[in-house]
């Protein structure tokens, strides 16, 4: 019984960024289950390591689709653009599989015109693969292409709140002069322009 061989794929893997966490955990899970894994996509020495999983360091979806085909993969998992499109050039041979983990709204930033037809681009791509997921009902909701469904990314690896934190949190109120003040706590890419 021959293990299925799952190809991941993302822009980025780099540490400190969001979406590589969420491929490590994927990678884990698949790993425990008893897949063989490829992860694909650009390297640097910030990336996370992937143990037990192969890693190529492919830049665009036509060469992830190729290399697929030529090894034996049995599903891909595009958790980024551009490797949504992945699905174009595998012409149906290999189930592709979008996670889509949301855009900033485009209109919030100089670059508007670049982010809008990116994601328009998104769009079509996501339109040729095998199955949409999207990670939050936000996510959902403000997506174009609708997703067949959510995968949460989970964030059991992050601190849970409990009591212990009171103490911290009002001192750390007070010493902002923030008593009485709602605090909102935003995640954001860690691109200039989004920051």
């Amino acid at each position: 019984n021959e293990k299925k061989h799952v190809l991941v794929c993302s822009s980025t893997h780099k540490i400190g960024y969001g979406v590589p966490v969420v491929v490590e955990r994927h990678v884990n899970a698949l790993l425990a289950n008893g897949f063989n894994v490829t992860v694909a996509g650009p390297a640097s020495k910030d990336d996370f390591s992937y143990v037990g999983a192969n890693r190529l360091d492919i830049q665009t979806p036509t060469d992830i689709a190729e290399w697929s085909l030529q090894n034996g993969v049995d599903v891909i998992w595009a958790h980024t653009p551009p490797y949504y499109s992945v699905s174009r050039w595998t012409g149906g041979k290999i189930p592709v599989v979008a996670l889509d983990h949301g855009e900033p709204m485009a209109r919030l930033f100089p670059d508007w015109i670049h982010r809008e037809r990116t994601n328009h681009q998104k769009d079509f791509a996501l339109a040729s693969c095998d199955r949409v997921y999207a990670i939050s009902d936000s996510v959902v909701s403000e997506a174009r292409f609708k997703p067949d469904g959510i995968i949460p990314n989970g964030n059991d690896h992050l601190e849970q709140w409990n009591d212990d934190f009171l103490a911290k949190r009002d001192r750390l109120r007070s010493k902002l002069d923030w008593v009485g003040a709602k605090v909102v706590l935003n995640v954001c890419r860690f691109t200039e322009g989004e920051r």
